[in-house]
């Protein structure tokens, strides 16, 4: 039981870590780069709409050397696969139709939806492991959060892709790059839609057992 305890706060203190590095940092990385933008807004009297992870597929194989190694100053060929487009154009210039407008809030809403699925797994995930470090791992409210937390990122996982999806929509709407296309190829976020299943089916299997442990409770 203390390995399983130690196992536990490992587990715990790692997932953390990944959420500061997933979360907290992006969001530092993100108002950095909204400030720039802002900033550069105010100096130029322009607005801007900016899209954000998308992915690219070069249009041809034709190979450029389009940058240069600091290292050696030898010319070599930089072909990016995920790149935040911005663009500019100048104010009150630029009206939206009502289909942009639309589809501008619900990708809002899904954003807002993600921000607050996320909290509120990672409060149960905690929830969660907390329990196990104090040995409740058959009991009934351990493995009902267990279940919220794999329909939790079965949740993320389809708002994550649609919110994708209508970014890579917009995106094209307003943007045609001369060497690449922007891509539907990785919109569907599989991370989560796995992590979902994976952890459905280990709750399945924990349910299963508690069920076998309370026949031989009853036994006893």
């Amino acid at each position: 039981m203390k390995r399983f305890k130690i196992l536990c706060t490992l587990l715990l203190v790692s997932f953390l870590v990944a959420v500061f590095q997933d979360t907290v940092m992006s969001f530092v990385e993100g108002f950095h780069m909204g400030y720039g933008i802002a900033s550069f807004e105010i100096d130029n009297d322009l607005e801007s709409e900016h899209f954000t992870s998308l992915k690219l597929t070069p249009k041809t194989d034709a190979i450029a050397l389009n940058e240069d190694n600091v290292k050696d100053g030898a010319p070599l060929s930089l072909i990016p696969s995920e790149a935040s487009l911005v663009t500019f154009h100048m104010k009150d210039t630029h009206e939206k139709t009502t289909g942009e407008v639309l589809i501008s809030i619900i990708s809002g809403l899904l954003n807002l939806g993600i921000l607050i699925c996320f909290f509120y797994v990672l409060v149960v995930f905690i929830k969660i492991i907390l329990s196990f470090r104090r040995s409740e791992v058959f009991e009934e409210v351990t493995i009902k959060r267990i279940n919220i937390i794999g329909i939790g990122f079965l949740v993320l996982g389809a708002m994550s892709t649609v919110w994708q999806g209508l970014t890579v929509y917009m995106a094209r709407q307003a943007i045609e790059l001369a060497d690449y296309t922007i891509s539907y190829s990785k919109i569907i976020d599989w991370d989560d839609f796995v992590m979902g299943l994976v952890i459905l089916l280990m709750n399945e299997i924990l349910r299963i057992a508690t069920g076998y442990k309370k026949e031989q409770d009853l036994i006893i």
